[in-house]
């Protein structure tokens, strides 16, 4: 007696890969738009750990310090957003600037996110508060 074949054809095996890719064409994209996303949240909150640390500065001089703090979360965006700082005495404007990598995955804000003392948030570009922030 004779068994019966068993496994894929050709045919159902070039199905099944089809249908794989395209699901992976359309899960790529909204994939490397929502970590562009991510990683925009991340310095945004890494503005405002920055923003505290400057604040929990200020009391012991009555004056913001020369130099920005070194923080973890600085180092976590190396190579999507590069965090600056504008220091005087009694104001600061802290900016987190996208690398063109990222500025250009990020299709809804690709501009530089910034922060000053008074918590005024702003943002570089055509971009607006309301999507960025």
């Amino acid at each position: 007696m004779r068994r019966p074949d068993s496994g894929l054809s050709l045919i159902e095996l070039l199905v099944v890969l089809a249908i794989a890719g395209l699901v992976a064409a359309i899960a790529l994209p909204n994939y490397a738009s929502a970590v562009a996303k991510s990683r925009r949240t991340a310095a945004a909150a890494c503005l405002s750990e920055h923003a505290l640390a400057l604040e929990r500065a200020y009391p012991a001089a009555l004056a913001y310090p020369a130099v920005a703090p070194t923080l973890a979360c600085a180092s976590e965006l190396a190579g999507h957003y590069t965090v600056s700082a504008s220091l005087q005495a009694q104001t600061f404007t802290l900016i987190a600037t996208p690398s063109a990598n990222q500025a250009a995955k990020d299709s809804g804000c690709g501009c530089a996110l910034s922060l000053s003392s008074n918590g005024a948030k702003d943002v570089g570009g055509a971009c607006t508060v309301a999507a960025c922030w």
